[in-house]
């Protein structure tokens, strides 16, 4: 197979949405830093070395990707609608809806409303 990886060495900030789409499948992002955006719209692997911060995230790959955070990840809303998400910190969000997967978060989980329907 042929993957198509964006690699950042360094920091991502983005004043508005961030989407990942790969062109093809198997490809993604990676970010060998922290990653800062107001929206965050993943349908492809995304890999964030560092501390992720971002206001609202909807993650959907059909299965097919992954979004692993190295450190904390910090959300106002974070949807989850098929996308395998591990986050290696804490995880911080006042709504967080897992409803095909799960959320895996080896730190503590600090979260006001959690829908968790894929485990129900």
């Amino acid at each position: 197979h042929e993957y198509d990886y964006l690699i950042v060495d360094g920091d991502v900030i983005v004043e508005g949405c961030l989407a990942v789409s790969p062109q093809r499948e198997g490809g993604g992002i990676v970010v060998l830093g922290r990653l800062q955006a107001d929206t965050l719209i993943c349908w492809g692997g995304l890999v964030v070395r560092d501390d992720v911060r971002i206001r609202h995230a909807y993650c959907s790959s059909g299965n097919d990707g992954a979004f692993v955070v190295g450190g904390d990840l910090t959300a106002l809303t974070l949807v989850e609608t098929g996308e395998f998400i591990h986050v290696h910190g804490d995880l911080d969000a006042r709504c967080l809806a897992s409803l095909q997967n799960f959320v895996q978060v080896d730190g503590n989980t600090r979260c006001d409303c959690r829908i968790d329907s894929a485990q129900a």
